[in-house]
């Protein structure tokens, strides 16, 4: 299993109209089956990572992905093969 990271880009809701704007935040992704290089996708492999550089990140909780849910893998864009 592969712990990934991606940043995504939230939009604020805060304060007056001038104010607002895309916010970037980490999602968490521990990819069952998967060790591979998926930089093209935007995620990047932490397993190696100090849990300090981690946290820097504000990553609170990985989203478990199994082998067998094509349909989230697709939207990561990672499509798997059968």
């Amino acid at each position: 299993m592969g712990r990934y990271v991606r940043k995504v880009k939230g939009i604020g809701s805060i304060g007056p109209n001038e104010e607002r704007g895309a916010a970037a935040v980490w999602v968490g992704y521990d990819l069952v089956g998967v060790e591979d290089d998926l930089t093209h996708a935007g995620l990047e492999r932490i397993d190696d990572w100090p849990e300090d550089r981690i946290a820097a990140l504000r990553v609170t909780g990985f989203t478990r992905v199994e082998p067998d849910d094509r349909a989230l893998y697709e939207r990561l864009g990672i499509g798997r093969k059968k």
